[in-house]
């Protein structure tokens, strides 16, 4: 999968990810934590709290960036010390994102509703509720698959390696007899058949 880098700084403009079960298993645990970190109270708990959840929360970011872009010492240093805290958080956003499959395109429409979107906290609340709950649901489906596979002799390590995308499109493949086919084109082939 292309990733755009270009709001890193660097001097590539775009980063080439395999999209191993592995790596897309790491964004999954890296989203339940931005996830949970967003639940953290940052009024009214505990300031020592709140500071080791972002702490925790930005070197759980930039490890998943260095190991996913395979950068170097000196560009983790550049980027630290010119990326604002902010696009930094936006910019792991849409990596996050199109690990679970979006598009440039996607990431834009969503962007732009999210800025529409009324800021209630009760409804941000929600979704946040909603999010952590679809990812746990999602992890858990992964593990139990996992432990499907192993019944077969397939080791999670061998499946880490794997493409996920292309993974889940062989395991979603459909017999011949199953596969949905134009009717037009069945027409003309039964045509040929009787001729």
């Amino acid at each position: 999968m292309k990733i755009n880098i270009t709001k890193l700084g660097l001097r590539k403009k775009s980063a080439e990810v395999k999209t191993t079960v592995g790596v897309v298993e790491k964004a999954q645990n890296l989203q339940i934590q931005l996830l949970k970190s967003d639940a953290v109270d940052f009024t009214n708990d505990d300031p020592l709290a709140v500071l080791e959840a972002q702490k925790k929360m930005v070197q759980g970011l930039l490890q998943f960036m260095i190991d996913i872009f395979k950068l170097t010492d000196q560009e983790v240093e550049k980027i630290k010390s010119t990326l604002d805290f902010t696009d930094f958080q936006n910019f792991m956003a849409y990596v996050l994102f199109r690990f679970q499959g979006m598009s440039d395109e996607d990431w834009e429409t969503v962007t732009k509703q999210q800025s529409e979107e009324s800021a209630d906290p009760k409804e941000k609340q929600l979704r946040l509720a909603k999010l952590i709950n679809d990812l746990s649901i999602s992890q858990q489906d992964m593990l139990f698959f996992k432990q499907q596979m192993m019944k077969q002799g397939i080791l999670p390590d061998e499946l880490n390696r794997q493409d996920y995308f292309e993974f889940m499109a062989v395991l979603n493949a459909k017999d011949k007899k199953k596969q949905v086919t134009d009717p037009v084109v069945e027409l003309l082939n039964k045509r040929k058949g009787t001729d």
